[in-house]
């Protein structure tokens, strides 16, 4: 169940990414991560916990910012390998912060997200990009292209013309 939330948060977010401006984005995802209680076991935080809090109200708005900034301008599967990194990093904090290591069966769920990611991303970069024939066995075999030929003063571009007569 505690689940929930950021799974909402995430299909709201994917939902409304490409038609909102990502402020209203981020509106919309605060009233639907915050729509949980927080439980009879929530009690004021106090010294470094607040300190904690203060830095994810800074930094968590502006990750989100930039993730839906990505999610409007790129494919969910250019996307998911760079989001996979976040399994290296939640497994370091883990381990500095708690000293836990991850069990063999969040290793073996890591495992399964990370195959599927590369499978899903190579499978749709070869439907992307059809193979029209095959390379050649030696790159250094295909001829030169013939070198361009030198333009004469009068054939310069504008930009690159000392005369001024662009109108």
């Amino acid at each position: 169940m505690r689940g929930l939330p950021p799974c909402a948060a995430w299909l709201v977010t994917r939902l409304l990414a490409r038609q909102e401006p990502p402020l209203a984005v981020m509106a919309d995802v605060a009233l639907v991560a915050t729509s949980c209680p927080p439980g009879r076991a929530w009690r004021a935080p106090e010294g470094g916990e607040l300190l904690a809090l203060i830095l994810i109200g800074v930094f968590g708005p502006l990750g989100q910012y930039v993730n839906i900034i990505a999610i409007r301008t790129a494919e969910a599967s250019a996307l998911a390998p760079i989001d996979d990194t976040r399994l290296i990093f939640d497994a370091s904090a883990g381990y500095l912060l708690f000293v836990k290591l991850p069990d063999r069966w969040t290793l073996l769920g890591a495992a399964i997200i990370i195959c599927s990611t590369l499978f899903i991303t190579r499978h749709e970069a070869r439907i992307a990009r059809p193979i029209t024939q095959a390379p050649p066995a030696d790159p250094l075999s295909e001829p030169f292209p013939a070198p361009a030929a030198t333009p004469q003063n009068g054939d310069l571009p504008c930009s690159i013309s000392r005369k001024n007569h662009c109108s």
